[in-house]
């Protein structure tokens, strides 16, 4: 079956080793922060893992909410429109050299949303109107009803990269400040360790532009950590688009999105079609020390009913008693062909499978695939390839590569020429 390649969008349990967690079937304890006499409150409970978004208008002074290293950032305006939030601002450079300031790390009402960023370059005394846009959809996953707080992490670096100041807050606060924010979630624990907690809220295989696992991140510690949540695998393959990255400040929470675009390859229609998902967690702090790291956590549903049937059809680019891999689609676009590849790791090991030096009629292209294949995982992947020279030749197009399979002590165990043809 042929695809487009999309760009990637936007944001009960067993642990290994037996450990059970069961599904969230009370009300955690509630966790409330006080901080400028604002008071926020996070509470998960069975009741609801959906706050219906009703944002109120809110309206807010124009001042400035930053004023360091020769630049001002002004709040202007703040406005709710259709798919979400607008804020806007305006950033001048008050010295004669340039500066270049930029924004991320949003935290609305003390919830983590990590998503966007914005960046301005300002020649000597310029002056920049900015925009940023927060996404109802996401407001409304992370149980926003309205803003009162917005603290945006600031850095302006000079014309050489150095950077001037770094992750200064600024604080937008609006006429919604002091409303009392309780978000509620339900869902099932599939984390709760080195104070980090991760709920799944819900796996959603609608339409395209939704369809993946909610989950839901909260650091309960008073220390910065940053978050892998990756590898997942669903029934025995690999079908997320993306692994997840977060950085969690103290006491904060976030919901987090992965992409499960491709769930119709491996025969997903409905939740209920899932037998296991598996997945990796670990845990830094911001130094880089590990914290917490451990593969091949377990979540089951127990939906006994669903039967795999998936027909791999393609060339056979190699096979044995431990890897089959197979070239199954092909899309061309000028210097662009793109393929799609089939893995399954048939051993009872973990494996790394990498092919490269791609060369389409002898003319070298660039890009190759590097992935980690735990025991009995399958998995497709479409890989893009380029070269700033015309391919020349006629039809059939011959296309080489090598395949080299790397061990878990980082060993070649396996190492083979493979070729395929493409008909234009």
């Amino acid at each position: 079956m042929k695809r487009l390649l999309c760009l990637f969008l936007i944001v009960a349990m067993l642990l290994s080793i037996g450990v059970i967690f069961a599904a969230c079937d009370k009300p955690i304890d509630l966790l409330q922060k006080e901080e400028n006499n604002q008071k926020i409150e996070y509470e998960y409970s069975t009741e609801s893992n959906r706050v219906t978004l009703n944002m109120r208008d809110a309206t807010v002074d124009e001042k400035a909410i930053y004023d360091a290293s020769d630049v001002t950032l002004i709040i202007t305006n703040v406005r709710r429109s259709e798919n979400g939030v607008i804020f806007y601002l305006e950033a001048k450079n008050n010295s004669n050299a340039f500066r270049e300031i930029k924004g991320d790390n949003y935290v609305v009402n003390g919830v983590s949303m990590i998503q966007g960023s914005f960046s301005r370059k300002l020649d000597a005394y310029e002056s920049s109107k900015i925009e940023f846009y927060l996404d109802a959809a996401l407001l409304e996953m992370m149980g926003v009803k309205t803003i009162g707080q917005l603290d945006i992490s600031v850095s302006v670096l000079d014309q050489d990269g150095n950077v001037l100041d770094e992750n200064a807050v600024a604080t937008i606060t609006t006429s919604e400040y002091g409303y009392v924010h309780t978000h509620s979630f339900k869902g099932d624990v599939l984390f709760d360790e080195a104070g980090v907690l991760i709920v799944l809220l819900e796996i959603s295989l609608g339409g395209s532009d939704d369809t993946g696992m909610f989950l839901y991140f909260l650091n309960n510690t008073d220390k910065t950590l940053d978050v892998a949540f990756k590898n997942v695998t669903i029934n025995g393959w690999t079908i997320a688009v993306n692994d997840l990255q977060a950085t969690l400040f103290p006491g904060l929470h976030t919901v987090e999105f992965i992409d499960l675009r491709y769930r119709e390859d491996i025969g997903l229609r409905k939740p209920n079609d899932i037998q296991n998902v598996y997945y990796d967690v670990t845990v830094k702090d911001q130094q880089g020390a590990v914290v917490f790291d451990k593969t091949r956590l377990g979540y089951f549903p127990g939906n006994a009913e669903y039967v795999e049937n998936i027909e791999i059809a393609g060339q056979t680019l190699y096979e044995d008693d431990d890897l089959q891999v197979v070239h199954t689609d092909t899309i061309l676009s000028g210097n662009f062909p793109s393929f799609e590849f089939y893995f399954k790791n048939a051993s009872d090991r973990t494996i790394t499978v990498v092919i490269e030096d791609f060369k389409i009629n002898d003319v070298e292209h660039s890009g190759s695939i590097n992935r980690l294949l735990y025991a009995g995982v399958q998995y497709k992947q479409y890989l893009s390839l380029y070269s700033s020279d015309r391919v020349s030749g006629k039809d059939p197009w011959t296309v080489t590569a090598v395949l080299r399979v790397y061990d878990e002590q980082n060993n070649i165990i396996k190492e083979a020429p493979i070729s395929f043809t493409v008909d234009k």
